[in-house]
């Protein structure tokens, strides 16, 4: 995946929560790098499947509706 790839689905994910402009495509980048299709959610253990139940339990536990709405989508 090219830059510009990354950047463009960096920003699909951001542009659905609540950042400061300034630090937005930084903020992508680094959840893409961090999170996507390298980092955790590559890890085995887990299926994909309990992973997001996970993480759907945690958003509702902390109250993070913004994000909630992405993992729920």
């Amino acid at each position: 995946m090219t830059d510009q790839e990354k950047l463009k689905f960096a920003r699909a994910i951001t542009d659905r929560l609540p950042a400061p402009e300034e630090i937005r495509d930084d903020w992508g980048m680094f959840i893409f790098d961090t999170v996507l299709p390298n980092g955790v959610w590559s890890r085995k253990g887990l299926g994909q499947r309990d992973r997001s139940l996970i993480t759907v339990a945690a958003l509702t536990a902390l109250h993070r509706p913004n994000e909630l709405r992405l993992h729920v989508g």
